[in-house]
């Protein structure tokens, strides 16, 4: 199933089905999948605290590089903020960079997982 958030398409694997974020549970992050055709180069950020902002998080992530956009992924029925997040980088460089320096570190009291999203073209 596939799942919208502006023009960024979130798509789960878990186990042998596909499943709506809604039910992520036990998901891996290289279950993850954006679309192609986004601007730049994209992260995933998990373990990230439900009131962490986009701004926190791109303030955070430009150490790393310049940020196009940051995209945190939220529950459709409720609003809420499901704890991952999507950021964007203007080069691979930048992105390589974050995932580097930010996977398994401190951001507010909670260690972030940060990987490369898998893309998948249409």
């Amino acid at each position: 199933m596939l799942f919208t958030t502006r023009r960024t398409h979130v798509l789960l694997n878990c186990g042998s089905e596909m499943q709506h974020p809604t039910s992520f549970g036990f998901c891996t992050t290289s279950s993850i999948f954006v679309n192609a055709d986004t601007d730049g180069t994209a992260i995933y950020v998990g373990n990230i605290p439900w009131s962490t902002t986009e701004d926190q998080l791109k303030e955070f992530m430009e150490l790393a590089g310049t940020v196009s956009k940051v995209i945190i992924v939220k529950d459709k029925e409720t609003g809420q903020p499901k704890g991952f997040t999507f950021v964007y980088f203007e080069d691979d460089e930048s992105a390589t960079k974050a995932v580097n320096l930010f996977n398994g570190e401190d951001f507010f009291g909670r260690a972030i997982r940060v990987n490369f999203a898998n893309k998948k073209t249409r």
